[in-house]
């Protein structure tokens, strides 16, 4: 660096080495946790391919997975477990 002092050098490293240091603990932090066995914590999926870890559970009625909590509010059901499943244990519509 022509024409730099050795202050204004090693500021600059120290900047350079700082950034760095940030972006490789961005990096950690987002990457998945995984368990001993090698998988995913929270990647299981239940029977229908839902994702209890993210909220999700199937409705029968709906015939997806769907967020109980989410689905009383757009339906206008109670939000909790007893009135999501007397919800989704109805039959569901005839498909045309």
């Amino acid at each position: 660096m022509a024409g730099t002092t050795e202050r204004e050098t090693a500021m600059t490293l120290r900047r350079l080495v700082l950034g760095a240091a940030l972006l490789a603990s961005v990096g950690f932090v987002n990457a998945p946790v995984q368990a001993q066995s090698g998988r995913m914590i929270g990647g299981t999926r239940d029977r229908h391919g839902c994702l209890p870890a993210a909220g999700y559970s199937w409705c029968g009625y709906t015939r997806k997975c769907e967020r109980p909590w989410e689905l009383a509010s757009e339906r206008g059901f109670s939000n909790d477990f007893q009135s999501f499943k007397q919800f989704c244990n109805r039959r569901p519509p005839k498909r045309r």
